[in-house]
């Protein structure tokens, strides 16, 4: 099986402390609640969620958990000598990203953005690394962006996603406990 890395960044605001730690989960647009990416990126996005000790509850939800995520495409000029020749191209590169945001009696209490630049704009591959790598900060603030260089894999299983997860939390106390941001 082929395996690369790709660098994810990340960041945190906010708290849970205090809430009960139930939720209903709703896509940003009532659009997106319909498609089909969007309900994949929620089974993965609850157990996540689950991880952490919330219980899905559609009746008396503490908190309405809006996700929202996408690809935004950048376009650069890239310019190389070789000899007395310059070569230059036009180069694409995109940046995908995940956000889950907490509200709470009316207001937005805590919220993860997580994102990856790289040279695909297949965001359905993307999106359950992204997912993994914020469940170490749901309900919690980072106090700074946090960078993560994960190895992913070309097919993706929750056994996969349960030892990346563990691979995340570790950099992560590795970054903080030596106070810098990649």
């Amino acid at each position: 099986m082929k395996t690369r890395n790709l660098y994810i960044a990340l960041q945190s605001f906010g708290s849970d402390a205090g809430y009960q730690k139930t939720y209903v989960l709703k896509p940003l647009t009532n659009a997106d609640g319909n498609r089909l990416l969007f309900r994949e990126a929620a089974q993965n996005i609850e157990k996540v969620l689950a991880a952490n000790g919330y219980a899905a509850n559609e009746n008396a939800p503490a908190f309405e958990i809006i996700v929202d995520y996408g690809v935004t495409s950048l376009t650069r000029q890239e310019t190389r000598e070789i000899g007395f020749l310059i070569h230059t191209k036009l180069a694409v590169h995109y940046v995908c990203g995940l956000t889950i945001a907490a509200r709470g009696n009316g207001e937005e209490v805590w919220r993860v953005e997580v994102s990856t630049s790289c040279g695909s704009d297949n965001l359905r591959d993307l999106l359950p690394y992204l997912t993994v790598a914020a469940v170490q900060w749901i309900g919690k603030d980072s106090r700074k962006r946090i960078g993560l260089p994960i190895e992913i894999r070309d097919e993706f299983d929750m056994g996969w996603m349960i030892r990346l997860q563990k691979e995340c939390t570790m950099l992560i106390k590795r970054t903080i406990c030596r106070g810098r941001t990649p």
